[in-house]
């Protein structure tokens, strides 16, 4: 499955399905509950490596704008000029928009995924990577500071809160 707890709620999560095409339509009906968004994506190995590659992407994407954020603030620099400029690139994705918000306000009330469990995932993302021979040195990195945040105590908080991480005062 692909997304958090708001995604779950609403029935809206993407449900990534490894098996055969004959499984697939077998348990259809099952997955359905969680979302209308179930794929069949090759078999559980390539539904595994799907998520996993997936999840990097948003792992590194959290990353990446927080390192920037936490920049510009040191810099003084104006953030609604940035994201202005951000919307109109080709960097520019929706997600984007909400963690920017969130991690300008530092309201983690809302817990979408813990920071304790992505830190899990990027692991689990770079030794699979790693034993695949891809080069996980960014992971190596973006997981080194999730581990900072979660040893400032925020492990149960939301993972966004990784931002506070990159701040040079936490």
């Amino acid at each position: 499955m692909l997304g958090g707890v708001p995604q779950l709620e609403n029935r809206s999560m993407q449900v990534l399905v490894g098996g055969s095409r004959e499984q697939f339509t077998q348990w259809k009906d099952f997955f359905i509950v969680f979302s209308h968004h179930c794929l069949h994506v090759g078999t559980v190995g390539q539904a595994a490596a799907m998520k996993l590659a997936l999840n990097q992407m948003g792992l590194a994407q959290t990353a990446s704008l927080a390192m920037s954020l936490g920049y510009l603030q040191e810099m003084n620099t104006d953030i609604g000029i940035f994201m202005d400029i951000l919307r109109n690139s080709v960097h520019y994705s929706k997600g984007l928009e909400k963690k920017q918000e969130i991690m300008m306000k530092r309201d983690y009330a809302n817990i979408r995924f813990p920071l304790r469990l992505m830190l899990k995932d990027g692991l689990l993302m770079r030794d699979n990577f790693k034993a695949e021979g891809i080069d996980a040195s960014t992971l190596d990195g973006i997981t080194s500071v999730f581990q900072k945040a979660v040893d400032m105590g925020y492990a149960d908080a939301d993972y966004i809160k990784v931002y506070d991480a990159f701040l040079p005062h936490g």
